[in-house]
């Protein structure tokens, strides 16, 4: 074995196929290695395979089987000019061909020995070649658009180089740090430099984090944590995969691990964020119409009421009966009209507040809050809304409160239109809520005859709408965004025997 034992379960807990060898024979190889070649151990795949090149797959621009040894020198080749070395492999386990970015190290105790990796970049590669022949398609009517095209696909080759995988050791008692050449790469460390890799990469891990690497490096705490650094200004964030090796007394002595730069993935998700935010507001934002209309009409009683104590004023005076009693009653009668627009308006301002940060809040009050403001909306449309609530426990969950509340009145919303372009009758909407195996479930039903079969499947997809032009085909995907991605949650939408139901499953706290 060509590895100690603390390196060979670090290379086996990763995904990445990583063997040692010297061009034709594999000395050792992970587990990924031989779960991809479905043999047991390496004497197994020496029995099955004379080299490891019999495995390649010839394409044009990738290593082929034709190379034979001589693969493993245009890895070394295309290495010093900085060009990406790849291969094709067949899975007998899978059944199907799979793209991998080579990697080369040279191993540190045999020169004739190198240690190569193989990143599966299948989906990538896939997604190169649609994109490629997309840009076929486009270069006949738009050579600008091509151009930019290439650059992009430029720099999303770069992105793919830096997201390498470095692994080291430290020494508790010497303090001294052993890196792999893709940590090098990672830290932007000149491995001329006299500083050593300990002081080095304790000026560059973020103030935040310094404290929290270094109690973890000399064992004072047990975990190993994703933290930050900032070179040249520019901050890095790094996934931490680690191992503290102890002797025969329990007393940690080394600590083994990988470090992987994941800065771009992080990027990636704050900018899905920010426009997951955007689409959220904007599809508020395509519902206001529909609230303010919800809330003249709640309006409106409150303020025939109103008129009303505002008219019998004069008939009191005339007949004597504007006296203290008569003023506290309309000053009451008053300010409980008063107070009920004003909750109206109260809550209409609280849906359109985006939720800041997740909090504990009460599902039946939510849903509560959300029919009280639809209310003068289904009377007008003669739609009755009867609830079921499991009032015997606490509905409580943690999330986004608004954000549940505009998927609620998207859901209500789409029931009425609905029940009320297909003229049913007798116009119903059942909001239930109960406490399912530690979970709270929320489901809204019409009777309106359910959902067309064909269309189902894709209720959820983008920009997929049954109201034709009228619809924005974004309310029930911000409907799944928000409750899947956001609160952790489920939602799924079937038919019953009376019409369409829409579920939404979330964590009970």
């Amino acid at each position: 074995m060509l590895l100690n034992t603390f390196s060979k379960e670090i290379l086996d807990s990763l995904p990445d196929i990583i063997i040692i060898t010297d061009g034709v024979s594999v000395f050792d190889g992970n587990y990924s290695f031989l779960d991809f070649v479905n043999c047991g151990d390496i004497e197994e795949f020496h029995r099955n395979h004379k080299a490891i090149y019999e495995l390649f797959i010839d394409k044009e621009g990738y290593i082929t089987h034709k190379e034979g040894h001589s693969w493993l020198e245009s890895v070394k080749a295309n290495r010093h000019k900085k060009v990406e070395s790849k291969v094709i492999m067949n899975s007998s386990i899978l059944g199907e061909n799979r793209s991998f970015k080579i990697t080369y190290s040279r191993h540190s105790h045999n020169k004739k020995l190198a240690i190569i990796s193989f990143s599966d970049i299948t989906k990538m590669e896939r997604y190169r070649t649609l994109l490629a022949n997309a840009n076929k398609d486009l270069e006949k009517k738009v050579k600008q658009r091509t151009r930019d095209l290439t650059k992009s696909n430029k720099l999303l080759e770069q992105a793919e180089r830096i997201a390498n995988l470095g692994s080291w050791e430290f020494d508790i008692a010497t303090q001294e740090f052993l890196w792999s050449e893709q940590m090098y790469s990672i830290y932007e460390f000149d491995t001329t430099s006299p500083q050593s890799t300990y002081d080095y990469f304790f000026s560059i891990v973020s103030q935040k984090d310094r404290e929290q690497v270094r109690d973890f490096l000399h064992a004072k705490v047990p975990g190993c944590k994703d933290f930050s650094v900032v070179i040249d200004g520019k901050e890095k964030f790094i996934a931490c995969s680690a191992l503290q090796i102890k002797n025969a007394q329990g007393e940690v002595k080394k600590v083994l691990g990988t470090h992987q730069d994941i800065t771009n993935n992080i990027q990636i998700l704050k900018e899905k964020e920010h426009n997951d935010r955007a689409l959220i507001q904007k599809s508020k934002m395509a519902e206001m119409g529909e609230m303010i209309g919800a809330i003249a009409h709640q309006w409106k009683q409150p303020l025939n009421t109103l008129g009303l104590l505002v008219q019998d004023i004069p008939e009191a005076l005339e007949y004597n009966e504007l006296d203290t009693k008569y003023a506290e009653k309309f000053s009451k009668q008053s300010m409980d009209q008063i107070t009920y627009m004003n909750q109206t308006i109260n809550d209409f301002r609280d849906f359109f507040k985006p939720s800041k940060e997740k909090k504990n809040f009460n599902v039946i009050a939510s849903l509560d809050s959300v029919i009280s403001l639809l209310e003068g909306q289904m009377q007008r449309y003669r739609i009755s809304i009867t609830k079921e609530y499991d009032s015997r426990k606490k509905c409580m969950v943690n999330g986004l409160d608004n954000e549940l509340k505009q998927v609620l009145i998207n859901i209500i919303n789409n029931a009425k239109d609905v029940l009320t372009e297909r003229e049913v009758a007798k116009r119903e909407i059942i909001a239930k809520v109960a406490q399912v195996d530690g979970n709270i479930a929320i489901s809204i039903e019409d009777n309106a005859g359910g959902i067309p079969k064909e269309i189902l499947p894709n209720i959820f997809s983008p920009y997929f709408s049954t109201k034709g032009e009228g619809g924005t085909g974004i309310g029930l995907q911000i409907a799944k965004t928000i409750i899947e991605e956001k609160m952790g949650g489920k939602i799924l939408a079937y038919n019953s025997d009376k019409g369409a139901v829409f579920k939404i499953v979330l964590v009970s706290i």
